[in-house]
């Protein structure tokens, strides 16, 4: 059933509620018939169960025999050494796995508990766990959504959905019913389990929680018996080898000497110490030691590994398959370039409010230029959002990340309490038809309007001469060649509050972008020096791909997008997929469709990411690499690294 496509009745109907939400009674017997709205956990790892995967080789078990056959006879100590080497390799095995376990349960993200829910028409806050089907829920900026639910109002909602479907941009949503079959990306009248609303408000009647969520389906994905890594695979077959070896090889000498008229016990005494002599017992040791040497270098680095043998698969990849929002990227828009007839560039990080503005690459001061002042006033004021501050000093956004780089753009300047100052008369929110947004503040007895918006519909709406037009939005496509989202700021004095978004007066553009990691450009020349392919794997539309994928210097292959990879079957994905070097607009399953396909043509795989899409890939690959401060729960608990 696809809850997108019915008419809002029907739902109703069939989940038997009413915009008044459920009774309290009802809620009750509805949670006790489907159960609490969580995600299931894999079951937390055990000291005792840490302990058993050390020992479980074949290895040890050679090692212990080895050990055994000594103390019959009647070498005690070659017995204890054998027995040491034993305990010195589990336990140190046994330290790497329950110090990154450890690392892992500090890394835990914690997660709003409360939403906002109708119970008897009236609005309570309750357990997200205690959620149920029916239920009506309200949505409001900063809230994350508790469950999968239909939306029924929507009041310029946006949700950022990026660690669930890939988009880096937050996700206007709509009531309207959808008709044809949509991936989970263009469901715009659908909310989702474990994503966030970070503008506007909404209500929504809930049609699935817990493990019948989206969340939960990739969730369920990820369950089950974990791959062997590649290098137990190996130890495996070389112990099997050496213990064929060295069984007929003793076997023939016992035999030998027994045609020879030796005595039966002393032949076997001899047979037997052969054997002790003959097993590597070192060899599990040295592994040991290199490994967790190698573990303890990569934690220096920041990357904890959960996992000894880990350390060689990520030795022995051969194909890298990233993610690009949050992996490649820093999921925070960040204003780069300012327009105002004469380009102004901008430094800094993230949202931070530090940075410096460039004019022909020489520091200058944004408050002494008219103009640029105009602009930097129409970021605060034309706005929504807030920047906020936490105990370690980083700075988040509340609301839409285009609004956060805004504001971080006007703080750089030290224009932090301007919005305080003033008195908000009236605000046009954006939509979808207008593509602009636009606010009236009263300012020394005088109403002034401040708006920003799509280039094209806003600089419709100015005072500008034809060439005058002509050169901005020429300015505008440049910077949309270079992969940044540009929008236009203009103002006017109010004299009639119904004539506020008409001859405006052009102020100037703004150029944003998802900025790199510093390291990605580096990481990429090192790997593909080094004969390992590197891959995009993302949710994201293409063009955005491309873009990064050319500033990143990723070499040039095909791009095949979601819907071209749904048509393809399993032998044309694997006979094409060495001359592709970007996915875009994939789902999680399909991530985990590619990972396979590459190792079904006898490639190791690493696949990074943050998201909860990418964490079944980030599980079937030969390693799977989670990002720590950043990274969603499920990404970690599914990953080999961190």
């Amino acid at each position: 059933m696809e809850w997108y496509s019915l008419p809002l009745n029907q739902i109703f109907e069939r989940l038997q509620s009413s915009e008044k939400g459920l009774s309290e009674s009802e809620a009750k017997r509805r949670l006790k018939l489907w159960g609490k709205n969580e995600i299931q956990k894999r079951e937390k790892l055990k000291n005792l169960k840490i302990v058993w995967r050390q020992f479980n080789n074949l290895f040890i078990y050679i090692l212990l025999f080895a050990s055994l056959l000594s103390l019959v006879t009647g070498d005690w100590f070659d017995s204890l050494l054998i027995f040491c080497f034993i305990w010195i390799i589990v336990g140190i095995g046994f330290y790497q796995e329950f110090k990154a376990n450890k690392a892992i349960e500090e890394l835990r993200s914690f997660l709003v508990r409360k939403a906002l829910v109708l119970r008897d028409g009236k609005e309570v806050e309750v357990d997200v766990r205690k959620i149920v089907p029916g239920d009506l829920v309200i949505l409001k900026a900063g809230y994350m959504v508790p469950a999968d639910c239909r939306l029924i109002e929507a009041f310029e909602l946006e949700v950022d959905e990026s660690y669930l479907t890939g988009e880096s941009e937050p996700v206007r949503k709509e009531v309207k019913t959808l008709n044809q079959k949509l991936p989970l990306s263009e469901r715009k009248n659908m909310c989702f389990f474990g994503t966030f609303v970070t503008h506007g408000k909404g209500k929504a009647i809930v049609v699935a929680t817990g493990m019948q969520t989206e969340l939960g389906k990739i969730a369920s994905l990820v369950e089950g018996e974990e791959e062997e890594i590649p290098l137990n695979k190996k130890l495996a077959v070389l112990s099997k080898q050496i213990t064929l070896i060295f069984t007929v090889i003793v076997a023939l000498v016992f035999i030998v000497g027994i045609l020879n008229q030796i005595p039966f016990l002393e032949m076997l005494l001899f047979s037997t110490s052969l054997a002790v002599s003959t097993i590597p017992e070192a060899l599990p040791l040295i592994v040991t030691v290199i490994l967790a040497y190698g573990t303890l270098k990569m934690a220096r680095n920041h990357a904890v590994v959960k996992r000894l043998g880990s350390v060689e698969s990520l030795g022995n990849v051969n194909v890298i398959c990233t993610d690009k929002t949050g992996t490649l990227t820093k999921n925070e828009m960040t204003v780069r370039k300012v327009w105002i007839g004469e380009e102004f560039e901008v430094t800094g990080k993230g949202y931070k409010p530090e940075g410096k503005f460039l004019k022909n690459s020489k520091p200058i001061n944004p408050l002494k230029n008219k103009k640029l002042s105009l602009l930097l006033k129409c970021c605060i004021l034309c706005n929504d959002s807030y920047l906020e501050k936490d105990l370690v000093g980083n700075f988040w956004v509340i609301g839409s990340p285009t609004e956060g780089a805004l504001l971080s753009l006007a703080f750089k300047a030290g224009m932090e309490d301007l919005r305080r100052r003033l008195k908000l008369v009236k605000l046009n929110p954006f939509d979808q038809r207008r593509k602009l947004m636009s606010v009236v503040y009263e300012e020394n007895g005088k109403l002034f309007a401040w708006i920003k918006g799509a280039p094209e519909n806003v600089v419709k709406r100015c005072k500008l001469k034809a060439s005058e037009r002509e050169k901005i939005l020429e300015k505008v496509e440049a910077y949309a060649k270079e992969g940044f989202r540009v929008l236009t700021l203009a103002f006017k004095e109010v004299k009639d509050l119904k004539k506020v978004e008409t001859n405006l007066n052009f102020i100037g553009l703004v150029a944003l972008e998802d900025p790199l990691r510093e390291e990605v450009v580096q990481a990429v020349q090192t790997c593909e020096r080094a004969g390992i392919k590197v891959v995009i794997v993302s949710g994201d539309n293409k063009h955005t791909i491309l873009k990064v994928a050319e500033k990143v210097g990723l070499r040039k292959g095909k791009v095949v997008e979601g819907f071209e990879l749904e048509r393809m079957s399993e032998k044309e994905l694997e006979e094409n997929i060495d001359e592709i070097t970007i996915f875009a607009r994939v789902a999680p399953e399909q991530k985990l469709r590619i990972v396979k396909a590459y190792q079904s043509k006898g490639y190791l795989v690493a696949m990074t990411g943050d998201g909860i899409n990418d964490a079944p890939a980030l599980r079937a690959a030969e390693i799977g690499i989670a990002m720590g401060k950043r990274g969603t729960e499920v990404a970690k608990e599914a990953s080999d690294m961190v």
